[in-house]
């Protein structure tokens, strides 16, 4: 790892690998970094994720986070946010700040509203059919489905989610990372971006 992405995972702590989080930017920089762009991101944490991508170059999309702060409340001295305002806030604390369209501490908010998203990333605990319904119905046809903790030793009930959705056909895989797993529900397109990503990394 290079000094300068060490001094971006140092400030942002985006709690992912530094190679997966190299792979991820290379993704959403060729296809996504342009203004009508829309980020579901689904265990938003402290914002590492949002602001290690935007000091990795990508500065257009708006993102939507959710996150129930139950982290947080559990390891008081974490030092990360505890509620809506103190994520913006941390969030805010690089420059360029990411932009910011709503936060929401629940995933049903997001499906009350109904809005497509380009990218969609789970980082926290859902329930298998909540997931499948935001893949059927929210994610853009040309989106990606990004998730964490594909890794057996830390989360295997993720694994157990993916598997399910590749078996009923609803998405397609794109790149498998050292824990981190992106996917597409259109298998003609996952082709062609699987062959563009391994011919960078």
């Amino acid at each position: 790892m290079n000094k300068t992405l060490e001094s971006i995972m140092e400030a942002t702590q985006p709690m992912v690998e530094w190679n997966d989080l190299v792979v991820e930017s290379y993704i959403l920089n060729a296809l996504f970094n342009h203004s009508d762009t829309k980020i579901l991101e689904l265990g938003a944490g402290n914002g590492g994720w949002c602001k290690a991508l935007t000091r990795l170059g990508l500065y257009a999309p708006a993102w939507t986070l959710v996150e129930d702060f139950r982290w947080a409340e559990n390891n008081t001295k974490s030092g990360w946010a505890c509620d809506e305002k103190e994520l913006i806030a941390s969030i805010h604390s690089i420059y360029p700040p990411p932009k910011i369209d709503r936060v929401f501490r629940n995933v049903d908010r997001v499906i009350e509203q109904g809005d497509t998203f380009d990218v969609i990333r789970v980082d926290f605990d859902i329930d298998q059919n909540v997931l499948r319904d935001l893949v059927e119905h929210q994610l853009d046809s040309d989106g990606l489905l990004f998730m964490d903790d594909t890794k057996m030793n830390c989360g295997f009930y993720r694994i157990a989610l993916v598997f399910d959705l590749i078996l009923s056909g609803k998405i397609y895989p794109v790149w498998l990372g050292e824990k981190e797993c992106v996917f597409s529900p259109t298998p003609r397109y996952t082709l062609r971006l699987s062959s563009g990503i391994h011919q960078v990394v």
